[in-house]
């Protein structure tokens, strides 16, 4: 048998994290993996980039356990999964 070991670990979460209440002690959890270009900028203004604003979404239990694999859930604007809509603030 083969031993596996673990590479490395990654203990934090890059630019944005949001947990939303579902039921049965779940969690959706939107993960911002790419921030806009303007995150980049400096006072001065000088390191804007044309980067898009990419966020996944995934369910969580109250274990901290993935139910499902991350997927798209916005680009920039534009939303591509609706399906949590009701557990949202409203804009």
């Amino acid at each position: 048998m083969v031993e596996q070991k673990r590479v490395d670990i990654f203990a934090d979460v890059r630019y944005e994290a949001d947990f939303y209440s579902l039921e049965d002690n779940t969690y959706l959890m939107l993960w911002l993996i790419q921030p806009n270009g303007w995150y980049w900028v400096e006072d001065d203004g000088f390191g804007f980039s044309g980067d898009s604003d990419i966020m996944l979404y995934s369910v969580v239990d109250e274990k901290g356990n993935f139910r499902n694999k991350f997927q798209l859930f916005s680009i920039d604007h534009i939303r591509y999964c609706h399906d949590y809509d009701k557990y949202l603030p409203k804009d």
